[in-house]
Formats: structure tokens, sequence, C-alpha cells
């Protein structure tokens, strides 16, 4: 039966990485780079709480972090007996790319590491796990501005490039369910290069800003703007 040999199919693949391991790029030679598609889509702002006395503000939202890759390991021949266009793997089966929030207030944002990836015959992986991101923000005259800011947490451009999926850079509103007013929304791509290394890394940066709903507004953040006006 088909559900049979998906999971010999799935087995077969695995095997190699049970092998390997899954440290190091997922090629099983030594050539080429990773390049990653990466995509933030907004689904709602959770909360805003008002941070000191100051407009600093702490910013929780929901969303859905969406990346695409190829895996040179997990390639097959879509023919007889495993002729499937694709099937799922669990994430923590098989390499994904290790990009971080760095201006994340907690550790690191919340992947939903429970979401399956789809992976394509021709090794093209796709991962669209739910996220929860929490982030300083500036929130000034009924406006909340965060930003986020994305990479590779050890590897330079040379290994693992990104670059925003559909050549889209802004946050993606496919799955936006809030009635948040967006004022700005963009993004741009960056090569940093640090002191301690030669190579350049690549960052993701996003600005999102939202015009805040008064009705929703928290009581120590009325306090807070009391407290500027008087």
């Amino acid at each position: 039966s088909n559900g049979l040999m998906a999971k010999r199919l799935r087995r077969e693949l695995l095997n190699t990485y049970e092998q390997l391991g899954k440290s190091g790029l997922p090629f099983l030679d030594d050539i080429g780079k990773v390049d990653v598609k990466f995509g933030l889509s907004l689904q709602l702002l959770k909360s805003i709480e008002q941070r000191g006395m100051g407009f600093n503000s702490i910013g929780t939202f929901k969303a859905i972090v969406k990346l695409s890759w190829v895996d040179t390991i997990l390639r097959w021949d879509p023919e007889p007996p495993f002729d499937f266009q694709k099937i799922e793997i669990s994430p923590d089966e098989i390499w994904t790319p290790d990009i971080k929030l760095f201006n994340s207030v907690d550790l690191d944002m919340t992947l939903d590491r429970t979401t399956q990836a789809i992976v394509f015959s021709n090794g093209t992986v796709l991962w669209i796990p739910p996220a929860v991101l929490k982030v300083l923000c500036v929130s000034q005259d009924d406006v909340d501005s965060c930003h986020f800011q994305f990479g590779s947490w050890v590897y330079s451009v040379d290994e693992v490039d990104i670059h925003f999926m559909d050549d889209k850079a802004e946050v993606l509103l496919d799955f936006y369910q809030d009635s948040l007013e967006i004022l700005e929304n963009s993004a741009q791509r960056q090569e940093v290069v640090y002191p301690c290394c030669e190579s350049a890394y690549v960052e993701m940066k996003y600005l999102l800003a939202l015009r805040s709903e008064n009705g929703n507004s928290t009581y120590s953040r009325d306090l807070a703007h009391h407290h500027h006006h008087h």
C-alpha cells in the first residue's frame, strides 16, 4: 500500500542521516551552499506591554515562519515503488537551518517543531512552522514600531545564504487575522561582516509599524501615556 511504501522511502532517506548525523550542511559532497528562502507571515499581535517609563514596549506576535531549501541527501527518483512527488518528515530527523531571531526578548523565537516538513523528490524541503516572536518595540503616538532581525547563528553567506521567499521584502500578510492597521512594512537583506570573521553573514531585517488600538490599550500603557502628557 501507499502508506507502507511512503514509510519505506522515508526510512531509506533517513538511514543516510542516521549514518552521517544531522550536523553539518545537507550535502553528500563538500561543494555547494544552502540557499534558504525565508518568509515571515504575521498572524496577529498577541500583546504589547509597556516597559519602564519610556516609550519601550515588548511586542509578542503569533506568526508563521516559512523556510525552504534543498537537501541533496533527501532526493529520490519518483518511480515505482517510490512514485511519490512528496512526503512529510519530522524536522527533528533532518538538517534544518539554524535561523534565529537575533533581537528576541526570550532566548529565541519559539518554533513549533511538531509541524512536519514537506520533502519533494528533487530534495526541496518546505517547512512552515507556527511561531511566537517577542521583541522590543517603540510605542509612541498610538503607533507600535517593531523590528525583527533574523539570521543563521553559525553559518556565513558562503555556507548558508538567505533570500526572501518569492522575492517579497516585507512581512507577509497571507495569514493575517488581526484588525490592526499596518502603517509601515518593509524588510531588507544585508550582508554583515563582524570583527571576528572574514566572511559576511546574512541578516534579514524587518520593520513593522502598527496603529495601536486604543480600545485594547492596557492599563499600564494608559498610565504611561498620562505620564507623558501631563
